[in-house]
């Protein structure tokens, strides 16, 4: 599934074109219009992959992306929001073993909510309702599924070698900087894939073969 997943990208006819799309729109993300835009395309392709569909969806309808991204983002604020928060507080308000045990549990937090966000966002994508990535029914299925765990260890992989790409290629002044974005771009692609794969196989593995329903169109 690795090697499938980083090839999914370049098996698509338009990836150069959606690459440098991407690129670009990383490059200006600063200006956090693009940067939506990025997250409403990868939410994108979480769509398509848990929905059956492999083959890398198109950059078009940009004010739903910018729209699905903002919806992303809130989504990653909801789950991240309460871990943050705790360990702000350990550090501003807290002290001694307080503050060491209150550290300990918003690590312990940030790490359920970072296991948590790509599946929730993932269902996102699917149903395309923000409430769906907070019903716990809806997550129970797949964050309990060896599929899943195995899919988000892999795609960790991928996280962190893409890091240490990205950060070699940094080494070379300005041109690195902006080639390494490209790469990221490209290797995102790849991560949504694995979430959209993982999510998609726990939840055919927890239906009976006879109550699966038949796998809806994308848009």
């Amino acid at each position: 599934m690795l090697s499938a997943a980083i090839n999914y990208p370049r098996e698509s006819d338009h990836v150069l074109k959606t690459v440098l799309i991407g690129g670009v729109l990383s490059l200006l993300s600063v200006l956090i219009v693009p940067a939506f835009i990025l997250g409403g395309y990868g939410i994108r392709v979480l769509r398509h992959t848990t929905l059956g569909d492999d083959e890398l969806p198109q950059f078009d309808d940009w004010g739903k992306l910018a729209v699905d991204g903002l919806k992303g983002f809130a989504i990653a604020i909801g789950y991240l929001f309460a871990p943050i928060v705790l360990f702000g507080l350990s550090l501003a308000v807290f002290s001694g073993t307080l503050q060491m045990v209150g550290i300990i549990v918003s690590a312990i937090a940030y790490l359920a909510a970072a296991y948590s966000l790509p599946a929730a966002t993932t269902v996102f994508a699917r149903e395309e309702r923000v409430g769906a990535a907070f019903k716990l029914d809806n997550l129970r299925p797949v964050l309990t599924s060896r599929r899943y765990v195995s899919g988000w260890l892999r795609a960790i992989l991928v996280s962190f070698a893409a890091g240490l790409v990205m950060g070699v290629i940094g080494l070379v002044p300005i041109l690195g900087a902006i080639a390494g974005l490209f790469v990221g771009f490209y290797m995102n692609l790849v991560i949504s894939h694995l979430f959209g794969h993982a999510v998609a196989d726990a939840e055919r593995l927890a239906v009976p073969r006879e109550e699966q329903p038949a796998t809806r169109p994308v848009a």
